[in-house]
């Protein structure tokens, strides 16, 4: 196992809640773990403290970090303001059939994930929905900035316990969303967004 791969591996668990917030790192033993030398795993530290998920100080043990509330409403609000501005240029640009076709199928396999247990593959496609409206917007590389809010945001979910989301408004605020894309209703289509995204983070930054 590369570094890379190690870094994802301890990223997701903290995302998860797998490793909870001011759990210690110990470089050490997860060198003896992964059968490397102490620096590339500090090097994983430094890459996990880039996005604010473990706190390295010189001379302390590295920890996991714990939940800013600051952050958590600046990336919900530069999420919904870069979502909102994805949904006027899709508009702008028009929604094909084979697009709204495949959004429209991301919508249904999010629906047949609804009664299973673990959510994981649900949150999978969702973020895939979101991924494709930007990708329809022109500027595919927002989504680079809008998945580093989104895995900040989901592991302040994950650790705010008493979250509820109803997956099924999450639903239905797709298909509505797809449905003013399609009859270039772009202030309904920008509101929805908006509300759609805003509705989770509201309540999350009560929560955290």
């Amino acid at each position: 196992m590369n570094k890379d791969e190690i870094f994802h591996l301890l990223r997701n668990a903290i995302i998860s809640n797998q490793l909870g917030c001011g759990q210690v790192l110990d470089k050490n033993v997860l060198a003896g773990i992964y059968g490397m030398s102490g620096t590339p795993i500090r090097e994983v530290f430094l890459k996990l403290q880039e996005e604010h998920f473990v706190e390295v100080v010189p001379g302390r043990p590295t920890r996991v970090a714990q939940i800013d509330v600051n952050r958590v409403k600046d990336y919900a609000f530069m999420r919904a303001a870069l979502e909102a501005s994805a949904v006027d240029a899709v508009c702008a640009h028009g929604l094909s059939e084979a697009d709204k076709a495949q959004l429209e199928d991301l919508i249904h396999k999010q629906e047949m994930e609804l009664q299973k247990p673990d959510k994981e593959r649900f949150q999978h496609y969702d973020e895939l929905f979101h991924k494709k409206i930007i990708e329809l917007s022109g500027h595919p590389e927002i989504w680079s900035f809008v998945s580093l809010f989104n895995r900040y945001l989901r592991w302040a979910h994950n650790t705010a316990t008493e979250t509820s989301i109803d997956l099924k408004k999450a639903i239905s605020d797709h298909k509505s969303i797809v449905n003013y894309l399609q009859q270039d209703r772009r202030t309904l289509a920008r509101n929805r967004m908006l509300q759609h995204v805003n509705r989770v983070h509201e309540r999350l930054t009560r929560l955290v």
